[in-house]
């Protein structure tokens, strides 16, 4: 059974992780082993928390590895979690162990995300031997693009009466993009140091204008869920741009 001593020194050395947000993921931990026992193999700490790297705006994004999901073992962990949302937004994905090579080929651009940036806290790593083919990634990225490209268009027509809702709209956008520049490059084979600069090289190749400006923006937007007053509509036509380009690069890899 993963040991709960191990958490604190791991939670420790990932610098830029608040403090506060230690006392979460022990407590989710602890209520998780006592209630799964020996049917959790695995948690992981993924995405941005990970790197040390949370802002205000954040989900903490928790993965369990488990052998089993039964009712009896989950529904004593229910008020945990939902105190764990409403304190520290942590979002939880179930997996299970078996599962865990087909969630890989279906959803490739999201674990290699979680390849990359994961921190194990108990248990053993289920990606250390973990591999994702080029053309699942591939395939994936482009599916993932296209589908990003379709709801900006719905996006926009629903939200951009309000201009809290747009900014709020490209908040949301901003990780997606972010992550297929990241599997970009990474297919390319020059992976960048994280998502938000692997999304910088790809939107500063594209030359576009006022880039560092529409990249301080996105930032801004998804660290403050702000933007200057009136930019936003602009802004979110630059995204829908970038989305475009990206998708021309992904179809030529």
């Amino acid at each position: 059974m993963p040991q709960l001593s191990d958490i604190r020194p791991i939670l420790q050395a990932i610098n830029g992780l608040p403090g506060p947000l230690h006392d979460v993921i022990v407590d989710v931990a602890t209520a998780s082993t006592n209630a799964l026992g020996p049917d959790l193999i695995s948690l992981i700490l993924f995405g941005s928390a990970a790197e040390g790297k949370v802002r205000a705006s954040s989900d903490l994004s928790l993965l369990f590895v488990l052998e089993r999901f039964q009712l009896d073992q989950i529904d004593p962990l229910r008020d945990t979690m939902r105190t764990a949302y409403s304190t520290a937004r942590v979002r939880p994905m179930f997996l299970l162990h078996d599962e865990i090579q087909d969630a890989v080929g279906a959803f490739a651009m999201k674990f290699q995300d979680i390849v990359q940036r994961h921190v194990v806290l108990l248990g053993s790593d289920p990606f250390s031997d973990c591999q994702i083919s080029r053309e699942a990634s591939v395939r994936r990225l482009k599916d993932e693009l296209l589908n990003l490209s379709i709801r900006q268009r719905a996006q926009y027509i629903s939200a951009s009466l309000r201009e809290e809702q747009l900014v709020a709209a490209i908040a949301d956008m901003a990780g997606p993009l972010r992550v297929a520049a990241s599997t970009i490059l990474t297919l390319q084979q020059t992976p960048a140091e994280s998502p938000k600069a692997a999304l910088a090289i790809i939107v500063g190749h594209m030359g576009l204008s006022d880039t560092q400006q529409t990249l301080d923006m996105i930032s801004t937007a998804r660290e403050l869920r702000t933007c200057p007053a009136g930019a936003a509509p602009d802004l979110y036509f630059h995204l829908i741009e970038i989305t475009k380009k990206m998708r021309e690069i992904a179809d030529r890899l």
